[in-house]
C-alpha cells in the first residue's frame, strides 16, 4: 500500500530523491516462527506449502508445511519445520528433493 507522510527535515538530512521502506505492525502473528514468502514451493493450497530444508548435513529435503498468518513478505509457519531447520531461501526450479549442496558460510550467516 502507497502511503505519503510528511516529516520534519530541520537538519537537511532527507534530500530530494531519497526514498523509504516502513513496515507497520498492525498486530503480533500467534504462529509460532515466520519465513521469507519466496521460501515457499509450488502453490500454497489450503493453507498448505512446502519448502525446502537442510538435513542430515547439507542434502536438500522437500518438506510440506501448514502456513498461518502472510503479509505479503514474511508468512507464518504453523507446522512442519522446527526453529533448527535451515530453510533454502529463493530455490531455483532446478532444486531437486534429496540433493546434496554445498552452503556458502558467508550467506548462511546472513539469516
Amino acid at each position: 500500500m502507497r502511503v505519503e507522510i510528511d516529516l520534519q527535515n530541520k537538519s537537511g538530512k532527507i534530500r530530494p530523491g531519497m526514498y523509504g521502506k516502513v513496515v507497520v505492525v498492525l498486530h503480533t502473528s500467534s504462529d509460532p516462527m515466520t519465513i521469507p514468502v519466496s521460501c515457499l514451493v509450488g502453490q500454497t493450497k489450503n493453507n498448505r506449502s512446502r519448502v525446502f530444508v537442510l538435513r542430515n548435513g547439507n542434502r536438500v529435503v522437500l518438506v510440506p508445511v501448514e502456513l498461518g498468518e502472510n503479509n505479503g513478505s514474511r508468512v507464518g509457519v504453523r507446522g512442519g519445520l522446527t526453529l533448527q531447520d535451515q530453510v533454502v531461501c529463493n530455490p531455483n526450479r532446478h532444486l531437486q528433493d534429496g540433493v546434496t549442496v554445498e552452503v556458502d558460510p558467508r550467506v548462511a550467516a546472513q539469516h
